[in-house]
């Protein structure tokens, strides 16, 4: 358990660490009016009655920032987070969400379903959406999926892996994941709808959306408070 907490403590020393030497190189390009810095040494004075920051932020107006710095600075999978670190999430979600179903609707299942549409299906194979997506089936996170796990399933191809739901075990391979339409109607672009099976249809549907950064949204989503 220690290990395992120095592991994840390492990984966001480099993350504050980026954030931090990021923001030391560029601190004088923020803002001229706010403080002018050694970047700043070679330019002319802004007069004081002309901040730039007075003129596009007034002293009441409050903008919250509802984004951590952990979630900005994802560690996860490349080479695309909006192509694997958001698909394996989307993955990860469902999966969560069948594991709450009621034992009587899984009695029935027999498969899962994966569809995607836009760039998710132009370039998602190239990108290893694929991989992502059955990664996050199996159980894997963004965060402590290793490379040699994906790689293992690009080796495997078509070779089932087993699921355990409810009790009852399924299959799923790279036949799991169907590449769909790259035009459609849906909200956003890179979209997946996943789906658990059974014999007399769809037991569960979800629709999620890669909105960029790593980040989803699903179909009903609100943002939090």
């Amino acid at each position: 358990m220690k290990n395992k907490e120095e592991g994840i403590n390492r990984r966001h020393f480099l993350q504050l660490s980026a954030i931090l030497g990021a923001g030391a190189a560029g601190i004088g390009s923020l803002c001229a009016g706010c403080g002018q810095s050694k970047a700043f040494a070679a330019a002319p004075a802004i007069p004081a009655e002309t901040k730039p920051c007075e003129q596009l932020i007034s002293p009441t107006e409050k903008i919250p920032i509802t984004t951590s710095v952990f979630e900005l600075f994802k560690v996860g999978p490349g080479p695309s987070s909006s192509h694997t670190i958001a698909p394996m999430r989307a993955a990860n979600d469902f999966m969560k969400a069948v594991s709450a179903l009621d034992s009587s609707r899984l009695a029935d299942v027999q498969a899962i379903e994966v569809r995607l549409f836009g760039s998710l299906s132009a370039t998602g194979k190239g990108h290893g959406t694929d991989r992502a997506i059955l990664a996050g089936i199996l159980g894997q996170q963004p965060e402590t999926c290793s490379p040699e796990f994906l790689d293992s399933l690009l080796k495997a191809g078509d070779s089932p892996f087993p699921v355990n739901i409810g009790g009852k075990t399924i299959q799923v391979s790279d036949k799991t994941i169907i590449f769909d339409k790259l035009e459609h109607n849906y909200p956003f672009s890179n979209t997946i709808i996943m789906r658990l099976l059974g014999g007399q249809g769809v037991v569960l549907e979800k629709e999620y959306y890669s909105v960029g950064g790593g980040f989803i949204q699903w179909k009903g989503w609100t943002e939090p408070q």
